[in-house]
């Protein structure tokens, strides 16, 4: 049970996990490998070594989506609806954000994963496998933009490194 009152004791230099420990009279393991047995560690450090293998695999294969290979690239709205479940940031080039839906003076964009410049300045998507009147049709990752008048398909920019 916490002490009535320590919040007002708390100040920027106080080691917040040696007050927890000290509440819950905890006290820290002599052998941290030991301890580790005790939480399956073994297959905790396992579990999390293939978990970073495979975000480092999906990042690689966003890079090349959506800033090595072809891409259509838009300028950014001010409005869209989109699913914050999944966002990710790929360094210095933005995020990619799933579920992305937009109108704008350009027209419409509709697609499943879309590139949002830090700035919002831009949207990336890979380029359209298929042109038919004013709709630009993507591949399996679902695009769909009306084609925008002034918009351009364009090789990947070189200044945007992968890492």
């Amino acid at each position: 049970m916490a002490a009535p009152g320590w919040t007002r004791r708390v100040t920027p230099a106080t080691d917040l996990g040696q007050l927890l420990a000290s509440s819950a009279h905890l006290e820290p393991a002599e052998d941290a490998v030991q301890a580790a047995t005790r939480y399956s560690g073994a297959d905790l450090r396992m579990a999390e070594e293939q978990r970073d293998i495979a975000q480092r695999a999906r990042l690689a294969d966003l890079r090349h989506r959506f800033i090595d290979g072809p891409v259509l690239k838009l300028p950014g709205t001010r409005t869209a609806s989109f699913v914050t479940s999944g966002m990710t940031p790929l360094a210095g080039a933005g995020t990619i954000v799933p579920g992305y839906r937009t109108t704008a003076e350009w027209r419409s964009l509709s697609a499943d994963l879309v590139l949002v410049a830090a700035d919002r300045s831009a949207l990336t998507v890979p380029a359209p496998a298929r042109v038919e009147g004013t709709t630009l049709t993507g591949d399996t990752a679902g695009r769909s933009p009306s084609r925008p008048d002034g918009s351009c398909v364009r090789r990947a920019d070189p200044a945007i490194s992968s890492s």
